[in-house]
């Protein structure tokens, strides 16, 4: 399973789960062949949005600064070096964290890379970081 973390500035709360479904479907073309609506999960307590075509998906979850993954701070510290990042890239205070399913065959490889240009379109001056290879999408 593959996670990239896409950090935003979002002053005005703007990024909630329904406006991230509704752009999913009115934005991507080829979104329809997906089924692409809010989950909760019971355990930790989430509304994710979720994508999904046959036995696999991807999952949006957005946190808020309280509840990222990320320290913005420790961030700009491995990626400042080799990286240029937005000037008010301190300020940045919401994640969306994005799972792949798994796809041992590469069947999804055009997908997560449209849903990474996805992110970079519907979110100017976004920063896609991918964990596992220390780098920025």
């Amino acid at each position: 399973m593959l996670t990239l973390f896409a950090l935003v500035k979002d002053d005005a709360d703007a990024i909630t789960n329904d406006t991230l479904v509704r752009d999913l479907k009115h934005k991507l073309a080829w979104a329809k062949e997906f089924e692409i609506k809010t989950e909760t999960l019971v355990f930790p307590r989430v509304t994710e949005g979720v994508m999904t075509k046959g036995n696999w998906s991807v999952r949006f979850e957005i946190r808020p600064e309280s509840s990222m993954t990320l320290s913005v701070k420790e961030l700009q510290k491995i990626l400042g070096k080799k990286t240029q990042l937005p000037p008010d890239f301190q300020r940045y205070n919401k994640e969306i964290a994005v799972g792949f399913g798994d796809d041992p065959q590469k069947e999804h490889t055009n997908e997560i890379i449209f849903i990474g240009e996805f992110l970079r379109e519907n979110y100017p001056r976004v920063v896609i970081f991918d964990q596992y290879n220390q780098d920025v999408w």
